[in-house]
C-alpha cells in the first residue's frame, strides 16, 4: 500500500508518517513538504492513499488533489489542515475525510480505516465481469445501467450535473457555466458550495463503474466527463435518424430528460422532438406505401400527440388511417387525439 503525505510543516509531516507506520508497518510512505516535488514523483508511481495539507507555503493542497486524481481516479484522499473553512472544497476533490490539526492518533486511524474500506470496495467493483455493459438512456428520462445494476443518483442536482456533462461529454465545462445552468437564482458563494456538493455526490454515485468506462476530470476550474457507454440512446438516435426506420420508434421514448424541468435542456428537447417528427413522417409514409401494418399503426399513433398545431398533416394522417385501418380505428385515433 503506497501512501503519500504532503505538509509544509516538517514536524506535522513526521507526526502523520509515525501514525501511519503505527497502523501498518508495511505501508510504503512518501513524505513531502513541496507539492510540486510530490506530484513529479507520483506521475511515474501514483499512490493509493494521500494525506494532504490544504494551505501550503508553495502551493495548494486542493489543486494538488485534483492533479493526483487525474493520475489515479481511484486515489483515496484525506485533508489535514488547521482551518475548518475548506470543507466544501475538500469534498469537491473527492475527499474521504477532513482532519483538523492538532489531531489525535485515534482520529487519524479512524479516517485511515475509512479510506482502506473505500479502496477495497472500489477494487471489488473494478473486478466485476468486464463483459457487463454500460447503457445510458435520456429519451423520456435519465436511466443508466451497468449490467443488471441501476446507477442511481442520491441527489437531484448531482443527476442534473451528470446530465449536463453527459451532453457535453469530453468537453471541459467551467464551473461558472455550470453554476449559471444549474443554480441561476442562487448567490455565487452559495452556488459554489452547492456545486461542490453535487460534484462529490456524483462521484460517489459513479464510483462503482470501472475506470475504463467513466472518469471525471478537473483542471483550470472546469469539469469534463469522459464516459464510454456500450449503448447510448442519443448515439443510436443519431445513427438511425439519417435513414429512419422502425428502430427509431424504440429509441425515442419521449423528449430528452422529459421528466425534468431543466431550463438548459429545453432547446435540446425541442431540437430532437422536431427531428423525430420529421423522421416519423418518413416512417409513416414509407410503411403506408409498403402496407406494413404493424409499423404504420405504431408510427401513426406515436405521431398523434405531436401534431397539436399541425392541422394539415393531422388531416392527411387521418385520411391514411381511414383508408388503411378502417373507420373504426379512425374513430379511436380521433378520440385519442381529443384526449391528448
Amino acid at each position: 500500500m503506497k501512501v503519500l503525505v504532503v505538509d509544509d510543516e516538517s514536524y506535522v509531516l513526521e507526526e502523520i508518517i509515525g501514525y501511519l507506520k503505527a497502523y501498518d508497518p508495511s505501508f510504503v510512505i512518501r513524505g513531502f513538504n513541496n507539492p510540486s516535488e510530490a506530484l513529479a514523483l507520483c506521475e511515474s508511481d501514483p499512490p493509493d492513499l494521500a494525506f494532504l495539507d490544504i494551505e501550503l507555503s508553495s502551493g495548494n493542497g486542493i489543486e494538488l488533489a485534483h492533479a493526483l486524481l487525474a493520475l489515479n481516479p481511484d486515489l483515496k484522499i484525506a485533508f489535514v489542515t488547521a482551518y475548518n473553512n475548506f470543507a466544501s472544497e475538500a469534498f469537491e476533490a473527492h475527499a474521504i475525510d477532513y482532519l483538523l490539526k492538532p489531531m489525535r492518533v485515534e482520529r487519524l486511524h479512524q479516517t485511515l480505516k475509512k479510506m482502506l474500506d473505500e479502496l477495497k470496495r472500489g477494487r471489488v467493483s473494478g473486478n466485476r465481469d468486464s463483459k457487463e455493459e454500460l447503457s445510458i438512456r435520456i429519451f423520456g428520462e435519465l436511466r443508466m445501467n451497468f449490467g443488471p445494476s441501476t446507477i442511481a443518483f442520491k441527489r437531484k442536482k448531482s443527476a442534473e450535473l451528470f446530465s449536463f456533462l453527459l451532453i457535453h461529454r469530453g468537453m471541459p465545462q467551467h464551473k461558472d457555466l455550470l453554476i449559471e445552468a444549474l443554480y441561476p437564482d442562487m448567490t455565487y458563494p452559495r452556488a459554489v458550495t452547492h456545486l461542490q456538493t453535487a460534484v462529490y455526490s456524483m462521484r460517489k454515485s459513479l464510483g462503482g463503474l470501472p475506470e475504463k468506462k467513466v472518469g471525471i476530470h478537473y483542471a483550470n476550474e472546469a469539469y469534463a466527463l469522459e464516459i464510454h457507454p456500450d449503448y447510448f440512446d442519443l448515439e443510436a438516435f443519431e445513427s438511425v435518424v439519417k435513414a429512419p426506420d422502425s428502430r427509431l420508434l424504440k429509441i425515442y421514448k419521449g423528449r430528452v430528460f422529459q421528466q425534468e424541468s431543466w431550463f438548459w435542456a429545453l432547446p435540446m428537447q425541442e431540437k430532437f422532438e422536431g427531428r423525430f417528427i420529421l423522421a416519423l413522417d418518413e416512417i409513416i409514409r414509407f410503411s403506408y406505401e409498403r402496407r406494413d401494418t404493424e409499423v404504420f399503426t405504431e408510427a401513426v399513433w406515436r405521431a398523434r400527440p405531436l401534431l397539436i398545431e399541425e392541422e394539415e398533416r393531422f388531416a392527411e394522417y387521418r385520411e391514411m388511417v381511414r383508408a388503411y385501418l378502417g373507420a373504426r380505428t379512425e374513430t379511436k385515433w380521433m378520440r385519442f387525439s381529443e384526449e391528448s
